[in-house]
């Protein structure tokens, strides 16, 4: 990982917006918003990277069919509790207009890695080097996804 990745992560600048755009929020839900935000991309971040190192240590004998199988059961059911509660965020109409667009986009980004994982699984329960495609393609939009979500180059 680049240098300057690691300190994108650690200095990673608010992710929702604090113009005065959205009169319905105040300065505590403002924080909370950044809070929900800078958590989101952290979430985000590492759901990609553990989703990829479960599939890498497979491939190299590191995790057995049954270990790598439980392990991204459960990347996969935290990506897609967080989109659900993204919806809840989105519905509670106390983002503005630049928030929505990014919880979309991030909520994109869940799905993208639920099925990346997904085709990892499926690969692992029936052989089909089809869902490796699956799975590679998967990888490739997440990571265009997300490397633009956190101006990560």
């Amino acid at each position: 990982m680049k240098k300057s990745t690691v300190i994108l992560l650690l200095l990673i600048i608010p992710i929702f917006t604090v113009s005065g755009q959205n009169s319905n929020v105040n300065k505590g839900q403002q924080v909370m918003l950044e809070t929900i935000g800078h958590l989101s991309a952290q979430s985000l971040y590492l759901s990609y990277l553990v989703s990829n190192t479960i599939a890498d240590g497979h491939s190299q004998n590191l995790y057995d069919n049954a270990m790598a199988i439980e392990l991204l059961n459960k990347v996969i059911a935290f990506a897609q509790q967080t989109p659900q509660q993204m919806d809840k965020l989105l519905a509670s109409g106390k983002l503005g207009d630049e928030d929505i667009i990014y919880v979309n986009n991030l909520i994109e980004a869940f799905q993208l890695i639920t099925a990346q994982a997904g085709a990892y699984r499926n690969f692992i329960t029936s052989g089909n080097k089809t869902h490796l495609q699956t799975f590679s393609n998967k990888r490739k939009e997440a990571w265009q996804k997300i490397s633009i979500l956190l101006n990560i180059e």
